[in-house]
C-alpha cells in the first residue's frame, strides 16, 4: 500500500502497488468501457522538522503537477499549550504511587498530619488520570517536601518528565 495524490481532486489515495511500486488499480464493476484510471501523482512525505520545545509542527499538503507533498508549518505554543506539554500525567494512581519509594509511601501512611492524611483518602477514590500540576498533586508534594518526607530535588525527579 502507498499513498499517492489525485490533483484534480487534491484528494489521496492509497493504493496497493506490484513488487515495482506501480499502483494496481481495480475497475469499478459499473465502469464504462471507456473507464482509465484516475490521474494520481506521488506524495513525498518531508521529514518532520526540528523545533524547540515552545513550537509544534503541523503537517499539511502542498500539491504541485507532478506530485503532492506533506509539508510542515511551524508555529509556536500558546501559553496554555507549553504549560500542557511540560507537565507529567500518569494513567492512574497506581502509575502515580510507583514513582514513590517504599520508604516514602510508608512515611505517608504513618503520617498523622491532616494534609497527608486529607491526600490519602483523595487519592483513594482518584480513579483518572493524574496531573503534575493538578493543585491536591502540587499541595500534596510541598507538604511532602515541608515534613521531610522527600527533598526539593526529589520533587522535581517525580514530576519531571
Amino acid at each position: 500500500m502507498k499513498t499517492f495524490g489525485n490533483p484534480t481532486t487534491q484528494e489521496l489515495i492509497t493504493l496497493q502497488t506490484d513488487e515495482n511500486g506501480t499502483p494496481i488499480f481495480e475497475r469499478p464493476r459499473d465502469a464504462a468501457e471507456d473507464w482509465q484510471p484516475p490521474s494520481i501523482v506521488p506524495m513525498v512525505k518531508v521529514p518532520p522538522p526540528t523545533i524547540s520545545a515552545t513550537q509544534k509542527a503541523e503537517p499539511h499538503l502542498v500539491w504541485f503537477s507532478d506530485r503532492v507533498e506533506r509539508q510542515w508549518l511551524i508555529a509556536d505554543l500558546s501559553p496554555e499549550e507549553i504549560a500542557q506539554k511540560q507537565q507529567k500525567i500518569w494513567p492512574n494512581v497506581q502509575q502515580f504511587m510507583a514513582e514513590f519509594t517504599m520508604p516514602e509511601k510508608a512515611a505517608v501512611a504513618l503520617s498523622t498530619d491532616p494534609t497527608l492524611a486529607a491526600l490519602r483518602l483523595e487519592l483513594s477514590t482518584w480513579f483518572s488520570t493524574v496531573h503534575s500540576n493538578d493543585p491536591r498533586v502540587v499541595m500534596g508534594l510541598d507538604k511532602m517536601v515541608e515534613l521531610g518526607i522527600i527533598s526539593a530535588d526529589r520533587k522535581t525527579e517525580i514530576i519531571t518528565i
